[in-house]
């Protein structure tokens, strides 16, 4: 009647509190105070947290609060400074078995060693816990047990499997460590309490070898197998394996034993030396040979030789990577110069524009293309223009595709293998030029005439030449049907009838 314990996880509304609030006012029934526990008060809401400021500040004389916490951060400071605050640690193992023992020994249980700190273990440092498995292991086994009841009851891995993995890690005993977590997975343990068992103990082998093995809290037994498995890898070795099983993740199928197993196998390859890993010492360049037709030059250093070497008036510059070469006679000489031939430009369409405005702006002119593009004639470009515009038009450069661009030019013509398109719309042209210069434009215009004319060529797009200017030219929709594509065949004045009549006789 007098204890209260309020669960505010359940219980964190403005309501719940203003319920509070009117009670806590009544006097206790039979002890002198009235104890209100609120368990993880930290779940309030913040309007709750403000109804109880009063409460909490003047509270009544015989009310005593208890706010309980394991997340004292998200508790508002105006709470915590009306408060005296009682911060709670873990119970170490070693105090948390020797409770137990104590116990045991007043309940005439016998439990051993092993079994009571698996029992310390598994309650993670809560001496609560602790008894409360103790009162399970009794009320399932009796007066009598040990670690592996312990383990079957709370479902823990093998502790002498673990033990045993650490080792085989440390040694690196491939074999044998594969066959004993083969063996843990088809018992049936748990392979997350396993794997952190295992990493539990690669820590206390990473202790002990640092000379830190005083805050461990292992039994004897493993304490001294942990100095012989620790005693054996260098401290690479060892921080490498306690590195990688600990990067584990057992989460995402807890019944595969994959993980662990390539961590072993990792852990039992050699890591990579630093001076391995290092980049290769640059070797010193090997001397060129000199040619055999120049002279040295005045300032080299003298080698003996049976004949003395001409002293040349000026010294020769020096070429890069010349191999030595036989004296040959200047004719030729010549002649292996010239029949050295110059790369040819690579075949990617270029476009051009030969006006001086395209010159002013700084479009470079490309060099001829009459050698990639000799086998295309002006005949078979007539006769596949057609073909070439309908490729085209399925092939986009950045924004348009080229086949409805190339359509609107009003002339086409093949002049020293540059294809030369002359358009009546500039606006047509420009953007025409402007996808040619892109390098989607061109890679859309070298696949289309690779597929059509069997090869790629040079592209130059001008304004045509201006026509006379009739009534035709002038006409609204003959500027709609050049703008749809259409080409002026023939041009002729239509005279009408009225401007007959208005002829004098």
């Amino acid at each position: 009647m007098d204890l209260i314990e309020i669960d505010a996880a359940s219980n964190r509304g403005i309501d719940d509190i203003r319920n509070l609030r009117e009670k806590v006012y009544y006097s206790p029934s039979q002890a002198r105070y009235k104890v209100y526990i609120v368990d993880e008060v930290h779940m309030l809401t913040d309007p709750a947290f403000n109804a109880l400021l009063k409460t909490l500040e003047e509270p009544p004389p015989h009310a005593i609060f208890v706010l309980a916490t394991t997340e004292s951060h998200k508790v508002p400071p105006t709470v915590i400074s009306r408060c005296q605050r009682f911060d709670f640690r873990r119970i170490s193992p070693v105090a948390s078995v020797e409770r137990l023992r104590v116990i045991c020994e007043s309940e005439g249980i016998t439990a051993t060693d092993d079994a009571l700190w698996a029992i310390s273990k598994s309650a993670s440092g809560s001496l609560r816990d602790a008894i409360n498995v103790l009162d399970q292991m009794i009320v399932s086994y009796g007066g009598e047990f040990g670690a592996a009841q312990v383990q079957e009851l709370l479902g823990l891995g093998d502790e002498e499997g673990a033990l045993r993995l650490m080792e085989c890690v440390l040694a690196g005993e491939l074999a044998e460590g594969l066959g004993v977590i083969h063996s843990v997975a088809m018992n049936g343990a748990d392979l997350r309490q396993f794997h952190k068992q295992v990493v539990e103990y690669l820590r206390g082998a990473l202790l002990v070898r640092s000379g830190a093995e005083g805050g461990l809290d292992h039994s004897v037994e493993a304490l001294e197998r942990l100095k012989l498995a620790a005693a054996g890898p260098d401290m690479n070795a060892l921080v490498r394996a306690v590195r990688l099983f600990s990067q584990v993740d057992v989460r995402a199928d807890v019944s595969s034993p994959l993980p662990l197993e390539l961590a072993l196998v990792e852990a039992s390859l050699r890591a990579p030396s630093p001076v391995a890993q290092a980049a290769p010492a640059t070797a010193p360049p090997t001397p060129q040979p000199q040619p055999a037709s120049k002279p040295k030059a005045a300032e080299s250093t003298p080698v003996a030789s049976a004949r003395p070497v001409p002293v040349a008036p000026a010294p020769p510059v020096e070429k890069k990577a010349e191999p030595a070469i036989a004296e040959t006679s200047f004719s030729e000489a010549a002649a292996q110069e010239g029949s050295v031939q110059e790369p040819a430009p690579p075949s990617v369409p270029v476009v051009q524009q030969s006006s001086p405005a395209a010159v002013e702006q700084g479009i470079a002119k490309a060099p001829s293309a009459a050698s990639v593009a000799g086998a295309i004639d002006t005949e078979a470009l007539e006769g596949r223009w057609t073909e070439l515009i309908s490729a085209l038009q399925r092939k986009k450069g950045r924004r348009f595709y080229l086949g409805g661009l190339m359509r609107d030019s009003r002339s086409h013509d093949l002049e020293d293998g540059v294809l030369i398109l002359r358009f009546g719309s500039r606006s047509n042209m420009e953007r025409l030029k402007e996808e040619l210069q892109t390098p989607e434009g061109r890679k859309a215009m070298g696949e289309g005439m690779e597929a059509i004319l069997g090869s790629q060529m040079e592209v130059r797009v001008e304004m045509a030449e201006s026509v006379s200017e009739g009534p035709a030219q002038g006409g609204h929709l003959v500027r709609m049907a050049l703008a749809r594509g259409g080409r002026i065949v023939q041009e002729s004045e239509a005279k009408t009838a009225e401007g007959q009549e208005d002829q004098p006789d």
